[in-house]
């Protein structure tokens, strides 16, 4: 045989070869989609690549056997062949994208679906809960007044119940309120120093149940800060919550410092750290750092998804950085003054916090 058709067999077998391949991925693409994605228009592509193949093959069985004079019509059939799997391709393509557009639309009203009816089913759950909470701090009025011990400790019990099922019902809200985008930020000029002595009361009852020391440090000449009070105290409440909750016999401390136009909130603890994995799901709804830290720390899961979210949205970030058995570093940061537009909760990640920040865990 000549070189000439040795070259021409072996590009042949190449591209049957190529083809072949194609062949195997467009079978495991019909084995995987099932009935579903079009699957005409899959079996047809992949009939018509079969005999694609076919022709490759007889093609180089005409060239091994001379038979030139044959071989004009049987590469225009193959060239036909080839068109038609091209727009068999292109069909596919387009009805597999539309059917993922569909799916994707489809997915997005449920999950809409889904949060509101959490919204409304959390609103719902509320006024009974407000009212068990506030006939019970009657009743323990009264119990008391009348030196009642054993009654005034039950309905505690009762009252911190309800208490804590609503702390639960209003974190669910604010979830599926970040999720639908109702949630309505009002700006305004903040009382730094009233609402940090807020926060740190909201706190303090869990700072002394672990044990803990807590330190507060202001930068001097701090810029004035517009922002949504309500919302700040929210998200400093869920910093400090945090590192308390992780943070037994150690410490706990809060910096604001300012950089540039923006204001630092830096939560700095001492507790149990995590590791990389367990930092890479921590802001993850309804997940904490490990199973183990769920079952022992209890909660939600939500209060860091929910903190970070309401910072982007008022136009700053949270960022970490830790370490296992030295505590960790969160960091709230926040512009001075609103931004013109609202941005999205879920933006682009931010920085880690600098050298300095790591050094102090």
């Amino acid at each position: 045989m000549e070189p000439q058709e040795l070259l021409t067999v072996g590009l042949i077998l190449a591209g049957a070869g190529v083809l072949g391949l194609t062949i195997g991925g467009t079978a495991r693409m019909l084995r995987r989609l099932g009935v579903r994605g079009s699957p005409r228009l899959w079996h047809g592509l992949l009939i018509c690549q079969i005999c694609c193949l076919l022709g490759y093959l007889v093609v180089c069985g005409l060239v091994l056997l001379r038979h030139t004079a044959l071989l004009p019509p049987v590469v225009g059939v193959i060239l036909g062949g080839e068109a038609g799997c091209l727009w068999l391709m292109v069909q596919v393509s387009v009805a597999t994208i539309a059917e993922l557009q569909a799916a994707r639309s489809a997915a997005e009203a449920l999950n809409t679906t889904r949060t509101t009816l959490l919204a409304n089913l959390s609103h719902e759950l509320r006024t009974p809960l407000n009212l068990i909470i506030g006939y019970s701090a009657v009743l323990l009025g009264e119990a008391e007044a009348h030196g009642a011990a054993k009654t005034s400790g039950d309905l505690r019990r009762i009252s911190g119940a309800g208490v804590h099922v609503l702390s639960l019902l209003d974190t669910i809200l604010d979830h599926a309120k970040l999720e639908v985008g109702r949630i309505e930020l009002h700006p305004a000029p903040v009382a730094l120093h009233a609402l940090l002595d807020a926060v740190i009361a909201d706190v303090r009852p869990l700072i002394d149940l672990h044990h803990n020391r807590f330190a507060l440090s202001l930068a001097p000449n701090l810029p004035p800060l517009v922002a949504d009070t309500l919302r700040l105290r929210q998200i400093l409440s869920i910093m400090l919550t945090n590192a308390c909750t992780f943070t037994e016999d150690g410490s706990v401390s809060l910096r604001v410092t300012a950089d540039q136009s923006e204001l630092l909130f830096t939560v700095v603890d001492t507790g149990i750290g995590m590791n990389r994995e367990q930092q890479a799901r921590l802001f993850r709804p309804f997940v904490q750092a490990t199973s183990h830290t769920m079952r022992h720390y209890k909660g939600t899961g939500l209060g860091l998804t929910i903190a970070r979210a309401l910072a982007r949205l008022m136009g700053g970030d949270i960022t970490m950085f830790s370490a296992p058995g030295r505590g960790s570093v969160f960091t709230l940061w926040l512009p001075v003054a609103p931004l013109a537009a609202a941005p999205s909760p879920f933006p682009h990640e931010r920085a880690a916090p600098s050298a300095v920040a790591r050094e102090s865990v």
